[in-house]
């Protein structure tokens, strides 16, 4: 049975609300304030990235907002290559400006829906995406991204992802969402806490961590490593 998300945010909807955030999400340190633990979270899968593919080329991020995931990764790698994609043309402008000054690689930016990539098979070293794949709906169509990921990524190439994730018992979820929320609350007051709870309601459809961990092997990926658990939010990744 398909779920009706007719209630959620289309890609027009997205592409023009973080069309006016590209401000907001240009600062490494607070561009990303709302998700728990995120400056860390980028600190760790930068050094793991860099780590599990020493001799990386090319990294391609996935929904790279202003290019926080991609600079981070990128200082390890001076001459590096970089692929950006995302909805919003704002957004890619702005990370390719910044990823720019930390790479003498090529930048190149992609505006595009990521289930209507058109990627080169085996051709990435590292994939990177941060608090994007949560915007997927159907298993269809985590299946459809993961395996595009899965084929554009080099045998030993690693896919690294930072995003919120839901807990399939609703107890728990219902825990870990009153844990997010204090975090809020005591980050931004009553005021962050609602209007973050009006957000994903609209615009998020996130999956389980044992969901994505799942459907990483099923496509293919050999190996699966969690990073980092705080709450909703979730770093971990898979080796191709």
């Amino acid at each position: 049975m398909r779920t009706n998300y007719s209630n959620k945010y289309t890609n027009e909807d997205i592409r023009n609300k973080f069309d006016n955030l590209v401000d907001n999400y240009s600062n490494i340190e607070t561009g990303q304030t709302s998700a728990m633990d995120s400056y860390l979270i980028m600190e760790m899968i930068s050094k793991v990235a860099s780590a599990v593919n020493p001799n990386t080329t090319h990294i391609l991020d996935l929904g790279s907002g202003a290019g926080n995931y991609t600079i981070k990764v990128a200082q390890q790698f001076p001459m590096v290559n970089c692929t950006l994609v995302d909805l919003s043309m704002k957004m890619l402008e702005r990370a390719k400006e910044r990823v720019q000054q930390v790479t003498t690689g090529k930048v190149d930016i992609i505006q595009s829906d990521f289930r209507k990539l058109n990627l080169k098979d085996n051709y990435y070293d590292i994939a990177v995406t941060g608090t994007a794949l949560h915007h997927l709906r159907g298993e269809e169509e985590w299946k459809q991204v993961f395996s595009l990921i899965f084929k554009s990524l080099k045998p030993g190439g690693a896919f690294w992802i930072s995003d919120i994730t839901e807990h399939d018992n609703p107890v728990i979820q219902n825990i870990m969402h009153n844990r997010y929320e204090n975090y809020l609350v005591d980050f931004g007051g009553e005021e962050l806490k609602n209007w973050v709870n009006e957000q994903m309601a609209l615009e998020d459809t996130p999956r389980s961590l044992e969901f994505q961990l799942n459907m990483l092997k099923e496509v293919g990926f050999l190996t699966t490593e969690i990073l980092h658990k705080n709450a909703v939010y979730a770093a971990f990744g898979a080796i191709k």
